[in-house]
């Protein structure tokens, strides 16, 4: 029986046709398969294509030579010169805290230069001088990344350095002389990306009541603590401060807020609500401070004299705003980031500050 159907299976074996030849298509297939791995492989491993994408025209060659003189490559999917450059706010819950609505004096400068410069914040609470650091290289290549261009960076660290050893907040505790050479290691680091304004602030004054009272209220006890930051040791941060940056071919602006802050009248109950944060009013008065070192240091930094980001509602051809767009969009590749183009067709101060007062006030109708 088992050889029987041995048999018969061998004889239908032999009697099925054999498969038919692959088609020529089929084999072209085969062969141009490793060509078009390869080509896959050369296109996925070479450099950006430096053409534009669809529908938009290429960045005109000025604006990515300066773009590219700052270190800084091109934006994800936009020319840099088209994007508004910032103001970037580097340290520690001084910083963080700055967007405060009420009183904020990093809220403030980005209400002034609104349409101009946006402002990023990069505070980080708890922070000494010594994290904040190896934080800085990140916070830079962040910026980079996206394209953005730092007109202004601010640098405020020292108020968690000065905290005391053997205190409470003593793992904040940075020597003095180490946070010098920290503050100048991030003003170096800035330099290397490109950026040019730099404004250190020193940490501010303590009230040492006040921060007796504050760890009490945090410990849950009533029994006599000594302050974990004291109004003399700010100042030897402070100091260390101004001595380490404020001269020397290094040197960089000082905002020295340590001394500034105590002229005002009742300081301590005035501008500080635990001893070492801001109260509305103390927020208020580090604004009054950094805007007048601001002006003071760098003119070209005031109102009339930095361009809006894109033109005014105004300047736009209501009937042909086609046409408008494409020969504008040249020129403000060309003029650099946030140009302006006023109702006159130019970029003079005068005319800078009157479109944005016509600009804003119909736009708020």
């Amino acid at each position: 029986m088992r050889a029987a159907a041995a048999a018969a299976s061998s004889a239908f074996a032999a009697a099925r046709p054999p498969p038919p030849p692959p088609s020529r298509l089929l084999l072209l297939l085969l062969l141009l398969l490793p060509a078009l791995a390869l080509l896959a492989h050369r296109r996925a491993t070479a450099p950006a294509a430096a053409a534009p994408a669809r529908g938009r025209a290429a960045p005109a060659p000025g604006c990515a030579a300066r773009c590219s003189a700052l270190g800084l490559p091109m934006a994800n999917d936009q020319p840099p010169c088209l994007v508004r450059p910032v103001a970037l706010l580097f340290g520690d819950s001084l910083t963080e805290r700055s967007l405060d609505p009420d009183g904020g004096w990093g809220a403030a400068l980005a209400h002034r230069y609104a349409r101009k410069l946006d402002v990023v914040n990069r505070g980080f609470g708890g922070y000494n001088s010594r994290w904040g650091l190896h934080l800085l290289r990140e916070v830079l290549d962040q910026a980079a990344a996206g394209g953005q261009r730092v007109a202004l960076m601010t640098i405020w660290f020292g108020a968690n350095d000065a905290a005391l050893p053997g205190r409470s907040a003593e793992r904040q505790h940075v020597p003095a002389d180490e946070y010098a050479a920290n503050l100048a290691a991030m003003v170096a680091m800035a330099r290397r990306a490109g950026v040019q304004r730099i404004l250190v602030i020193t940490p501010p004054p303590v009230d040492d009541e006040a921060r007796v009272r504050h760890q009490q209220q945090r410990m849950g006890i009533t029994t006599p603590v000594p302050p974990d930051r004291t109004l003399e040791a700010s100042r030897v941060y402070a100091d260390a401060a101004v001595s380490a940056l404020s001269a020397g071919a290094d040197a960089v602006p000082v905002l020295d807020l340590h001394t500034a802050l105590q002229v005002v009248p009742d300081w301590r109950a005035t501008l500080l609500d635990d001893g070492l944060h801001f109260t509305p009013a103390g927020s208020r008065a580090v604004w009054a401070a950094l805007a007048g070192t601001l002006e003071a240091r760098w003119p070209e930094l005031s109102l009339p004299r930095v361009p809006n980001h894109m033109p005014w509602w105004d300047a736009w051809d209501t009937a042909a705003p086609d046409a408008f767009w494409a020969a504008t969009l040249p020129a403000l590749r060309t003029a650099g980031a946030g140009a302006l183009v006023d109702s006159g067709g130019g970029a003079a101060a005068g005319g800078q500050a009157g479109g944005q007062a016509g600009g804003k006030a119909g736009a708020s109708g």
